[in-house]
Order: C-alpha cells, then structure tokens, then sequence
C-alpha cells in the first residue's frame, strides 16, 4: 500500500489506478497469475478505505482466516483465482453499485 488515497495517488501519478497498473506494471491480465495479483490489489484497495484507511485493520483482515470465506483468508481466495466475488461484496460494503 502506498498510503496515498486514491484521489491522492491519481494525481501523484497523474493517472487513474486502473491506468496505473495496465501501463505503469504491464501485467497479462488473461494469466492466472496476473488475474490474482490484480485481484488482490483492488480488494486490498477497497478493504482499506472499508477500514477508514486503516493500515493495520487492513493487514490484518486480509491475513486472517474467515468464516465468511469457509475458514480461507481473503489473501487466499485472490490468489487463488476467486477474488471476484471478493472484490463484489466489498463494493456493496462500501454501498457501491457493481456494474
């Protein structure tokens, strides 16, 4: 994590987050590999601002087992390869619509 908010970031960088990681660290999203790293950025990202930018509550949800997630960790869940449904409802709890 950079410690910069998103709105922070983007104008550090003077690009968006997505456009940061599709050209900034080229990965190959159709690898398996690429999809979980991208996977478990974007829900670190969300997870953070769930957590009031709370670094540590952060590290700590993505690290610790959950009954939610059948005892895995959401860690283990992007990596491997299902962090889309992750990454949905962390949008709904932050109240956002998924597209």
């Amino acid at each position: 994590m950079t410690g910069l908010g998103r709105a922070e970031l983007a104008r550090a960088t003077k690009k968006s987050r997505p456009m940061l990681y599709e050209r900034e660290l080229p990965l190959k999203l159709s690898s398996a590999f690429s999809k979980a790293i991208y996977s478990l950025v974007v829900a670190t990202d969300l997870a953070f601002e769930l957590f009031g930018e709370n670094e540590e509550d952060t590290k700590s949800w993505l690290m610790a087992p959950n009954s939610l997630l059948f005892g895995d960790s959401p860690f283990m869940v992007c990596l491997r390869g299902e962090g889309d449904k992750l990454i949905d409802w962390l949008n709904q709890r932050l109240r956002r619509s998924i597209a």
